[in-house]
């Protein structure tokens, strides 16, 4: 798909694969959707170690 629909210089970083419809919900912002920081499996939040990727997907790192 990138080769296809992107330019030439276009990378991908990851393929997120998830089976459940409400998982990724564009119109829903809260909690545990993705927030940009799910290229961890954690972040850190005021000093504590929280989830940054729903558990309903899998995450597969791209090739660059």
């Amino acid at each position: 798909i990138i080769s296809e629909w992107m330019p030439p210089h276009a990378v991908c970083a990851g393929i997120i694969i998830s089976f459940d419809a409400t998982a990724f919900a564009p119109s829903d912002s809260s909690p545990p959707l993705p927030d940009g920081t799910w290229g961890n499996w954690s972040k850190n939040v005021g000093g504590v170690q929280v989830a940054a990727r729903d558990s309903r997907a899998l995450y597969w790192d791209g090739v660059t």
